[in-house]
């Protein structure tokens, strides 16, 4: 699997960011895309930056992208990362550190992050009823 990972300076500080394509989980058509468009595809994106409390957090969340518009559903009753109820798209906080943010420590922390990226691949597939993490990446036809 090809990561491709981006550091830049944003609105609060260094930030990286890895985007993974998830062919397997498509969103239903018309679901949360606007005036009911065609099914969207699903990505995984893991993000380090800088906390609003500060420190150096990294978290993992899929969201879907339909006709040019970024959507995710967050369900009710979070806790400690991931939703009670199972509803919802898949979000958890990966690490949390208290640190000062810096290019250096972006790029270090994101990196370590990014070694537990089968274990999250694996609670990806299991949030989305997919038999393996290794599935995630095989096409499937929209129902």
């Amino acid at each position: 699997m090809n990561l491709d990972t981006t550091v830049k300076k944003g609105q609060s500080g260094w930030e990286a960011s890895t985007r993974i394509a998830l062919p397997a989980v498509i969103q239903a058509e018309g679901d949360r895309s606007p005036m009911g468009g065609p099914p969207a595809p699903a990505f995984l994106e893991i993000n380090t930056h800088k906390r609003t409390s500060g420190g150096i957090v990294t978290s993992a969340s899929v969201f879907f992208v339909s006709e040019g518009c970024r959507t995710s559903s967050y369900g009710s009753g979070y806790q400690s990362g991931t939703y009670a109820d199972g509803a919802g798209d898949y979000h958890r906080t990966v690490r949390f550190e208290k640190a000062r943010v810096t290019e250096k420590k972006v790029r270090e922390f994101h990196e370590e992050s990014l070694k537990v990226l089968p274990e999250i691949l694996a609670q990806v597939a299991t949030h989305y009823g997919v038999a393996t993490a290794d599935d995630l990446f095989k096409e499937v036809e929209p129902a």
